[in-house]
């Protein structure tokens, strides 16, 4: 099995339902640049940075998790934290 994720596309490609056509949309935002700012932005001023650390944390069990999932082919479990 493979799986591809690609967090910050420039492109952004799905499928229109009611059109039964693909769609391309262009991405309006830099989001590594969007985040060093805020990093940037934190580190400057000493507020906080958001995300913060407990929102990394649930992203990457949730990554993990997928990876378990595409691994097993079976849905994983999260638990709450």
């Amino acid at each position: 099995a493979l799986a591809e994720f690609d967090a910050f596309p420039p492109l952004l490609t799905g499928y229109n339902t009611p059109q039964a056509a693909p769609r391309w949309e262009p991405s309006a935002t830099d989001l590594n640049a969007a985040m060093l700012n805020s990093f940037l932005t934190a580190a400057r001023t000493g507020q906080r940075a958001h995300p913060d650390g407990h929102a990394g944390l649930r992203t990457l069990r949730v990554v993990l998790a997928a990876y378990e999932s595409l691994v097993t082919g079976q849905p994983a479990t999260l638990t709450a934290s």
